[in-house]
């Protein structure tokens, strides 16, 4: 991965997959940091979606985080402010699964308070789930 550092602010290139499941890390391939992104490319939403979660990661506001290249293509250039090429080489250094296409172990916090939920409610879902529905058939 090719990171640049100038002017207080970093570059690097990222390669968006837009309507995944869920937004998250996906690895690297060619260089580039693979980001699944839920939101559609319409209307700028998968572009908006990629500068939020990048910033909630990189614990910069969003405004810090820019499109330098790439508004339109799948291919972009990101550039963020505020912070060194170390912190991010170490908030990277987490994904896992580089180029396997398995979902890296950083998510957004949204992602994290939902896998919460789900534990701390996993049980009662787990029962309802198997609990039968509706009344008798057949009567």
């Amino acid at each position: 991965m090719t990171i640049n550092e100038r002017d207080g602010a970093v570059t690097f290139e990222i390669r968006v997959r837009p309507r995944a499941s869920r937004t998250a890390l996906a690895g690297e391939h060619a260089g580039a940091i693979r980001l699944s992104v839920a939101a559609p490319p319409v209307d700028g939403k998968a572009n908006e979606e990629c500068r939020r979660f990048l910033a909630e990661l990189l614990q910069v506001p969003r405004g810090a985080v820019e499109i330098l290249k790439g508004a339109s293509s799948r291919t972009k250039i990101i550039r963020v402010q505020g912070i060194g090429i170390d912190r991010l080489r170490l908030v990277f250094s987490g994904i896992s699964g580089a180029g396997t296409g398995q979902a890296g172990s950083l998510r957004s916090r949204e992602d994290g308070d939902r896998l919460e939920a789900q534990r701390s409610h996993g049980d009662r879902s787990r029962l309802e789930a198997c609990a039968p529905r509706g009344g008798r058939r057949g009567s």
